[in-house]
């Protein structure tokens, strides 16, 4: 009888909420209930969840694991919490601290609230149920000091720390609009991507400094060897604002991971991209240690991909109701009035006419 093939190790990225992880395994797990004990086991994670992952089949984009044969050997795994994974004891403090009767009566409830979120981001292992459920019931609160009082972004997110999780950012920006920010950026842009990097493409062929911008930006797309939908987002992101004539010096920044920190002095809004090697000069990375996202000097959040970078600065921006930086606002308003249909009743000459080009 042949023996059997030997197991191949697998690499597999674990996303959460708020981070991701690295898990290395020997072999590939019999089934993806066996994955799901594993990594609970490995990252100590004491939740319920189920698991997706990103599809390679499909440039990449989420799909749920039914099962364990269609994870690459090289794979990320997103955990999709259920439901019901609060714990008893946070049941109890919402029923207790949420009665609409205390709330009346005693206003300071809602600042207690404040802290139990505050005191819940903090812990490893975050109740994001319990986290969730606080933010929706504190929302006119924090609405109110946002827009009534406008607190520098470091005092406001020291206050309400879960707007720097990517979820309850998302979450945030819904209880405003009623949009799903990631869902609708990211169905209308990849929807636009063809059409986009055509005309940046006829852009590049003439000539002038906006030409020779973007052909460069395009010859080091050209070059990488996987065209993924990661890919052509992060290319057509640092395309766009070069197509609109704007500066992106100021915005979008390298450095190197040697450095102690980043430089944030005088920095208004900016996503600094970290990278391994000394190619600070190139004009987009493809393969970047993280993408940090910088508001008022201070380094919000960090993030693996590009893309997910500049939706969460363009998410903090609006939901913090900040005013777009000037030198960036035909991009930000292309985000807000053209992808997602936010108050997009008038748009600037130079907007106008690439929205007309896009239907073309």
């Amino acid at each position: 009888m042949a023996a059997a093939p030997p197991q191949q190790p697998m690499l597999i990225r674990v996303v959460e909420t708020d981070r991701a992880r690295k898990l290395k395994l020997s072999s590939r797990p019999a089934s993806v209930d066996a994955l799901i004990k594993i990594i609970k086991e490995q990252l100590e994670i004491d939740l319920d969840f189920s698991l997706l992952y990103e599809d390679p089949d499909f440039d990449g984009k989420l799909t749920s694991l039914a099962d364990i044969e269609e994870l690459p050997e090289k794979a990320v795994v997103h955990i999709s919490l259920s439901e019901d994974s609060s714990s008893t004891a946070s049941t109890d403090l919402l029923s207790d601290v949420l009665s609409p009767g205390r709330l009346r009566k005693d206003p300071s409830s809602l600042d207690q609230l404040r802290q139990a979120i505050v005191e819940e981001v903090k812990k490893a292992e975050k109740n994001l149920p319990l986290i969730r459920k606080l933010m929706e019931t504190t929302f006119p609160l924090r609405r109110q000091t946002i827009v009534m009082s406008c607190p520098p972004v470091k005092e406001l997110l020291d206050l309400w720390p879960a707007l720097k999780m990517e979820s309850e950012l998302y979450a945030e920006f819904q209880r405003i609009t009623n949009q799903n920010l990631p869902n609708t950026f990211y169905a209308e842009l990849d929807r636009h991507l063809p059409r986009l990097m055509t005309l940046f493409r006829q852009k590049a062929s003439k000539t002038g400094k906006t030409a020779d911008a973007l052909a460069e930006i395009l010859r080091i797309h050209d070059e990488q060897e996987i065209h993924d939908i990661h890919t052509k987002r992060t290319t057509v992101l640092h395309a766009l604002p070069v197509y609109l004539r704007e500066d992106v010096s100021g915005f979008f920044r390298t450095c190197t991971d040697e450095a102690d920190e980043l430089e944030l002095d005088g920095v208004e809004v900016a996503l600094f991209t970290v990278i391994s090697d000394h190619d600070t000069t190139s004009p987009v990375h493809y393969q970047p240690v993280k993408i940090s996202v910088v508001i008022e000097s201070d380094a919000v959040v960090s993030l693996p991909r590009f893309g997910e970078a500049f939706l969460v600065m363009f998410g903090l921006i609006y939901t913090l109701h900040l005013s777009y930086p000037k030198a960036l606002t035909n991009t930000l308003e292309f985000t807000q009035k053209i992808l997602l249909g936010l108050e997009s009743g008038k748009l600037s000459p130079r907007l106008q006419t690439l929205k007309n080009d896009l239907v073309m």
